[in-house]
């Protein structure tokens, strides 16, 4: 089966930074022929651009591992432009939130959330993405949609289990991936 994995840090190859990590997504690509376009801290636009970047119909099956609604893209992120896993990363809240000398940018970034960003049009806008990406994958014969952020009655998620197994790969420890592994491997085979 040719499987292409697809979102965000979710779903990422988190060997490219750390070497002796075995998350979810490399167990899976030990056993299926992985293309792993899925990158650290993406905006669901960037998850439209991986999926576009490929030739989605020439793969069996699909992971998509989607992100917050709010989630917001930039060309370049404030912190991590550097970092080997998150060099494409978007911006979150919560990353502004969770440093204390903000740059210029970073600043401005934190008082576009506290003074403009309106959580109906992101919604919305990742709403429209959802579909254009539903509709690059209809005819997908087995496609996986995974939402830790957002839950809702489409896709599977994990976010319970990153409460009780919360690690440091693919934000999983050993255990929690494992799991995460085998509920993705039933949905492949069902």
């Amino acid at each position: 089966m040719k499987l292409l994995i697809a979102g965000d840090s979710f779903a990422a190859d988190w060997t490219v930074k750390y070497k002796d990590v075995i998350g979810w997504p490399n167990m899976l690509s030990s056993m299926f022929d992985t293309t792993n376009v899925a990158e650290s801290g993406v905006s669901e636009y960037k998850i439209l651009k991986q999926i576009e970047s490929v030739d989605i119909n020439s793969f069996d099956a699909l992971i998509i591992s989607h992100t917050s609604f709010s989630r917001v893209h930039t060309k370049q992120h404030p912190f991590y432009k550097n970092d080997l896993l998150h060099y494409n990363c978007d911006l979150i809240l919560s990353d502004l939130e969770a440093k204390r000398d903000l740059t210029p940018s970073a600043k401005a970034a934190w008082g576009y959330y506290k003074y403009h960003f309106d959580e109906s049009y992101y919604k919305d806008i990742y709403n429209l993405l959802r579909e254009k990406i539903n509709f690059l994958s209809k005819n997908i014969n087995i496609c996986v949609s995974i939402n830790n952020f957002d839950p809702n009655d489409t896709d599977i998620s994990f976010r319970e289990l990153l409460f009780s197994h919360r690690g440091n790969i693919n934000h999983f420890n050993k255990k929690g991936n494992e799991i995460v592994f085998k509920n993705v491997l039933n949905h492949l085979w069902s």
